[in-house]
């Protein structure tokens, strides 16, 4: 039997296939006729179908908040994907499937995740919450004493304390990502003027965005002046972000205080003292690392390619059956 890890995002779905290794990472995003359900395009040909966008097309994003939002078109994306990395629904009946879930996942959620593999003709399913995964995927030993991890994807935050028992304590949050390109917008349309949409707020995120206090970076992109509606090319620093990166970076260091909190005082010293890890594509915020980490009073650790923790780790536990059972959740 295969077996696969994956990690379905409301931003990015990534693979890991055994024996292969990461054999997948493109966008959570379908290209429909408008007004249909025609699926004209998935993945990377729907997003350079989105940079071009018409009145003719409409994109889906199938999961949403960390949840499956439309289950059917989960399923046409996932099946896309499978075919993509040479597992067509004839041969997927001999596919064990490993899904990433977020932290404290419901019954209703998992049958959701569920309900996709079951389109797909997945043979079987398995479920772990994402800190676990990413713990492992950072080379951490999950044993008597917690690991801290702050998993920050697109739409979800998933912070918990987590070791070979499961879940110490953890909480999923809406505050991934997606709602700091939603602050950049609103800020762009306060101070200056100017709407610019959510892709080209998570573009001037990637490009300028840094919580060192030094950095002062630029970019310039399009917009549409809100008074007039004419299109306008606007220049955006790392200092005009400097309210909404702090907002945001304060916010996650409140949540993980909350999180420690609620640990028994040994074990959250403890866990201060391992180090909290980032991971996700959150992570990668210039700075956040040293922020929280003075936050905290703290060791805050960001590993290389953060965004791929999950499904490494999500490799992992598909790889060696003993681990894979020892942080399953039951559905």
């Amino acid at each position: 039997m295969n077996r696969l890890a994956i990690d379905f995002g409301t931003s990015e779905t990534k693979i890991y296939l055994e024996g292969n290794g990461i054999v997948l990472v493109e966008p959570t995003i379908a290209a429909v006729s408008s007004g249909t359900r025609d699926v004209r395009a998935v993945g990377v040909a729907a997003r350079r179908l989105n940079v071009g966008a018409s009145d003719l097309i409409s994109f889906i994003r199938p999961v949403s908040a960390g949840g499956i939002a439309d289950v059917a078109m989960a399923a046409a994306v996932l099946g896309f994907f499978l075919n993509k990395i040479g597992i067509p629904r004839r041969k997927a009946r001999r596919v064990e499937a490993l899904f990433s879930v977020p932290c404290g996942a419901s019954n209703a959620l998992l049958g959701a995740y569920a309900s996709v593999a079951e389109r797909c003709c997945l043979g079987s399913v398995r479920f772990v919450e994402a800190p676990i995964l990413a713990a492992l995927g950072q080379g951490m030993a999950l044993g008597d004493r917690a690991a801290f991890v702050v998993d920050i994807g697109a739409a979800t935050a998933n912070i918990a304390a987590v070791s070979s028992d499961g879940i110490a304590a953890g909480i999923g949050i809406g505050l991934g990502g997606s709602k700091l390109d939603a602050d950049i917008v609103d800020m762009v349309e306060t101070r200056m003027g100017v709407h610019i949409g959510p892709v080209t707020a998570e573009r001037v995120k990637l490009s300028v965005a840094s919580l060192y206090a030094g950095d002062n970076m630029r970019t310039t992109v399009r917009g549409k002046e809100l008074l007039s509606g004419r299109g306008c090319t606007v220049t955006i620093s790392s200092s005009d972000l400097d309210v909404c990166l702090r907002r945001y970076a304060d916010l996650v260091a409140e949540y993980i205080r909350l999180v420690l909190d609620r640990l028994p005082p040994r074990a959250a010293a403890f866990a201060v003292r391992r180090g909290i890890r980032l991971s996700g594509g959150g992570a990668r915020l210039v700075g956040l690392d040293e922020y929280c980490a003075q936050a905290l009073n703290a060791d805050v650790i960001v590993p290389q390619e953060p965004q791929l923790s999950v499904v490494r780790g999500g490799g992992i536990a598909v790889r060696d059956l003993s681990v894979l059972d020892a942080v399953s959740i039951e559905y």
